[in-house]
């Protein structure tokens, strides 16, 4: 893809790093898509589980080769990404929300609304798939509510593209801000 129209010149290409994305799942059955904490996520991220937990049935006849991870240069944020985005608020501080599942995140306005990653105009898709015994076609994501939840993986949402950067590469010290950004060069 040539992406230099939109900002991605060849010199920032040359800056992404190719990795080890994890793709690992929820088991369904411990964890299910209400009950996982931000540590939790970032756990079961890094398992072996693929998601797919059904194996007969309408919704489970599909013939995907699941893994448990991929390799590439660009993906999409994990849900303990989201998570560990927050940072608090005045009543309920960051270590609070980190506990809380991130699915139960409606309860604490605090912990998505002082989050970098929240947005309430749209819900972003995770890369992490959701494990049902009876479907295969779930996906986790970042809910406009500022929830995780899951939804049938054809459903229009936004993506918030992830990159990991070369090691080689320097970020000028700037205030991160729409004023001053980051930048970044080899």
């Amino acid at each position: 893809c040539d992406f230099s129209e939109t900002g991605l010149t060849e010199e920032a290409k040359r800056m992404i790093d190719t990795i080890t994305w994890n793709t690992g799942s929820n088991d369904g059955t411990t964890y299910t898509h209400r009950n996982i904490s931000t540590a939790n996520f970032y756990n079961l991220e890094r398992s072996n589980n693929t998601g797919k937990i059904c194996s007969s049935g309408t919704y489970c006849n599909d013939t995907v080769t699941r893994t448990s991870t991929w390799k590439g240069m660009i993906g999409l944020m994990y849900p303990s990404d989201y998570g560990y985005a927050t940072s608090g608020g005045s009543t309920t501080n960051r270590d609070t929300c980190l506990n809380i599942e991130l699915y139960n995140w409606t309860s604490s306005a605090e912990c998505y609304k002082n989050n970098w990653l929240y947005t309430d105009l749209n819900s972003q898709w995770d890369i992490t798939p959701n494990a049902f015994s009876d479907h295969t076609r779930y996906m986790f994501i970042a809910y406009y509510n500022g929830s995780v939840q899951n939804v049938i993986a054809c459903y229009p949402n936004i993506v918030r593209p992830t990159i990991y950067l070369k090691s080689n590469i320097k970020i000028t010290k700037r205030n991160g801000t729409i004023e001053t950004p980051f930048e970044i060069n080899i």
